[in-house]
């Protein structure tokens, strides 16, 4: 079984038989191992929701098999989770995107206006007086901490794939200073998310249409690269063979539907 925790970067959208489900590395690395895959990942979730569903998990099978392979996820440590059954409403461009009407009925819980204006506020005030970096960094030691004991049975290392910078070099300066049986790769994805476009990324909310964030190409890279992961050295290379430049940033909202059909 391959168990998959985190964020969008992980989340799968798509049933299994579907054409665009198989176009994801998720479904690529179940048919490299014939298995399947279980995804606890969720778009816009915080960390602590990500940890959360793996300790919950744990809590009901107590042990791993030996061939199932753990990935993970390690998301923006600003994101904040504030309402127990709206685990995706995390910052304030989860909140903007919850302006428009359309967008409330993807959220577990409705939320009014009043709600939602109140929590763009308090989300401001908490990050500047009471959000502080030490404390994410000792969440986030304290959950490896915890995974490796409870997947040191594994053939294959727990993979710890960060998505944004900051996490990324905290996760590494962990593993590395402790010397932790965990393999983590030597850049993050939102890097190479990132790369792909072309020109400045939008700042409006809907132009993303990649599942995962990744166009169809690096969905079959990054399967490969994490199939081939040394867990000798523990590292995953990120910094090459990922395509870049693949679409226009200009391009990224006219053509959404062009960019859904690659995956089919």
């Amino acid at each position: 079984m391959i168990y998959l925790f985190g964020d969008s970067f992980a989340q799968c959208t798509y049933k299994e038989d579907t054409l665009l489900y198989q176009k994801t590395y998720p479904a690529i690395l179940a048919n490299h191992y014939k298995t399947k895959v279980k995804s606890y990942a969720k778009g816009g979730v915080a960390n602590s929701f990500i940890f959360k569903s793996f300790n919950d998990l744990f809590g009901e099978i107590k042990k791993f098999n030996d061939d199932d392979i753990v990935i993970i996820n390690i998301t923006a440590s600003s994101r904040i989770w504030f309402w127990e059954n709206s685990p995706e409403l995390t910052d304030t461009k989860k909140v903007q995107a919850a302006w428009k009407k359309e967008h409330l009925k993807f959220f577990d819980r409705g939320l009014n206006v009043r709600e939602l204006h109140n929590f763009y506020k308090f989300y401001q005030l908490f990050m500047s007086f009471f959000y502080f970096e030490e404390r994410e960094r000792t969440i986030i030691e304290n959950f490896i901490l915890s995974l490796i004991k409870r997947t040191d049975n594994l053939n294959k290392p727990p993979i710890i794939i960060p998505c944004f910078d900051d996490e990324w070099k905290w996760t590494k300066k962990i593993v590395k200073k402790k010397k932790l049986p965990i393999i983590v790769p030597n850049l993050h994805l939102d890097d190479i998310s990132r790369n792909e476009i072309k020109g400045t990324i939008p700042t409006t909310h809907n132009w993303e249409c990649r599942i995962n964030h990744l166009m169809p190409e690096n969905h079959i890279i990054l399967a490969d690269k994490i199939i081939n992961a040394d867990k000798n050295t523990n590292n995953i290379n990120f910094k090459s063979d990922f395509k870049k430049d693949l679409i226009e940033s200009k391009d990224l909202e006219t053509l959404r539907d062009k960019i859904r059909d690659a995956y089919e």
